[in-house]
């Protein structure tokens, strides 16, 4: 209507009709989501339990155990001997 009394460019025009139509694309998605709000949330628990046997460990979790025993030894300090790698007499063999 307003092209048509020469107040908005052909430009301008094309610009206002592109963003009306998309306007209007979007209102069923917003009625869409509106829908959905006012239904409550459903929940489904439908994973399967895991398995706790305490009888069975799991390769991954002894070797772990074996890993942190490991760790635990290397960790521990060695008391020392007195020798420090050295002599005191450099002529006489190790």
């Amino acid at each position: 209507m307003l092209l048509v009394q020469n107040r908005v460019s052909t430009r301008r025009a094309a610009v206002l009709t592109y963003l009306g139509q998309t306007l209007l694309r979007t209102l069923p998605a917003i009625e869409g989501e509106l829908d959905r709000l006012d239904q409550p949330q459903q929940f489904i628990f439908d994973l399967p339990r895991p398995k706790r046997d305490d009888d069975v460990i799991s390769p991954e979790r002894d070797f772990v155990n074996r890993m942190s025993e490991l760790a635990t030894r290397a960790a521990t300090p060695v008391a020392p001997d007195g020798y420090d790698g050295y002599t005191s007499n450099p002529d006489k063999p190790k």
